[in-house]
């Protein structure tokens, strides 16, 4: 009988350690699908708050009509060419001081008069120095009489290292595009334009311009001289 029992009691126990084994691995199989869950949840919020800050960088890049305004400016007038409703507005921040300007100048010029329906160009100042002022303040001047192209490119036609700093060479200037001289002269004696400089100055700055020329086609900054294929490249994938 003895001999029985013993046995007995070992399968017993046995039976008993097995049905502990057995909810041991279900609670650990109930643990591990609810860390799971966790996980999961967790997983799932990082994923949709990755994807709320890729759609809120998307946002960013939106061009909103602050963001153009900014840009573009609200004050403009003479300083535009092209369309009134066009399907690529390109802003160049720029110094007829600056050589690289002088460089990209017949580039964007023949961009100008081959887009002229389609591109809306403005032309904002960035003036680092004294000279610079003073040669946009002329642009500026020649613009109040309707003449501010013309000037634009007789400054980067004429642009020397002392260009600006010598007055009889800016109203020989005028003088060949046929300005009232007097009406000239007093508007750059009195700096009638000089808020609306300061003002693109400041807007430059604002925007992170560290140099000419810059531009903003459609709101995304180009920095440096730009040759006529990456013109073309940049209107035909926006137009």
């Amino acid at each position: 009988m003895n001999n029985f029992k013993r046995p007995g009691l070992r399968a017993t126990g046995y039976t008993r350690s097995w049905w502990l084994l057995t909810v041991l691995l279900i609670g650990l199989v109930v643990l591990s699908l609810s860390f799971s869950g966790l996980i999961n949840k967790k997983m799932a919020s990082l994923y949709q708050s990755a994807a709320d800050t890729n759609k809120k960088s998307a946002d960013d890049q939106i061009y909103s009509l602050d963001k153009q305004y900014n840009i573009e400016g609200q004050d403009n007038t003479w300083n535009i060419f092209g369309t009134a409703k066009p399907k690529i507005t390109i802003v160049e921040f720029g110094d007829f001081t600056c050589h690289f300007c002088h460089e990209d100048f017949p580039i964007v010029r023949a961009m100008m008069v081959k887009y002229p329906d389609i591109v809306k160009f403005i032309w904002r100042d960035r003036v680092p120095t004294q000279r610079s002022l003073v040669l946009a303040m002329t642009a500026q001047c020649a613009g109040a009489q309707g003449k501010f192209w013309p000037m634009h490119d007789k400054l980067f036609l004429n642009q020397s290292d002392t260009l600006g700093t010598n007055a009889a060479e800016i109203i020989g200037l005028a003088e060949q595009l046929n300005l009232d001289l007097d009406t000239f002269r007093l508007c750059l004696k009195n700096q009638a334009y000089l808020s609306k400089i300061t003002k693109s100055m400041k807007t430059s700055l604002d925007l992170g311009v560290n140099g000419t020329p810059t531009f903003f086609i459609n709101g995304q900054k180009y920095e440096g001289v730009l040759s006529a294929d990456n013109f073309e490249a940049i209107i035909n994938e926006l137009r």
